[in-house]
């Protein structure tokens, strides 16, 4: 696995009367609390902090609703076939064992959503 951290920022303009709307991305990855508060992200500034399986997802911020909403996305880029012959052997060796074997491709391990404090107020997390 080729396990990558990356940073994508999306700035923004809004209002307190007109937040942006941060979707959280669905899965076991997604981040359940809050907007994590950072002096290093810029003011008027979503970061988004991913650790991903590079060999698997190719991870992008998806700006929709004329800017007014973002979430992180990403494309499966994995190759199933091969993610299965290289696990041939384990699973092979489970039907002899008559034992069921699930393998499951990791894609999104973890997601940190962050803003500048200053800008905290302007930010709408759903």
């Amino acid at each position: 696995m080729d396990r990558k951290t990356v940073d994508m920022d999306f700035g923004f303009r809004a209002t307190e009367e007109a937040p942006l709307n941060v979707e959280r991305t669905y899965g076991h990855f997604t981040n359940d609390n809050d907007i994590v508060e950072s002096e290093e992200v810029p003011e008027n500034t979503v970061r988004f902090r991913v650790t991903y399986n590079a060999e698997a997802v190719d991870p992008f911020v998806d700006e929709y609703e004329s800017g007014q909403s973002v979430r992180l996305s990403w494309f499966y880029i994995a190759d199933d076939f091969r993610n299965f012959m290289e696990c041939k052997n384990i699973f092979l060796e489970g039907i002899r064992k008559r034992e069921f074997i699930s393998f499951h491709t990791t894609g999104i391990e973890e997601l940190e959503i962050m803003v500048n404090p200053a800008s905290k107020s302007l930010i709408h997390i759903d």
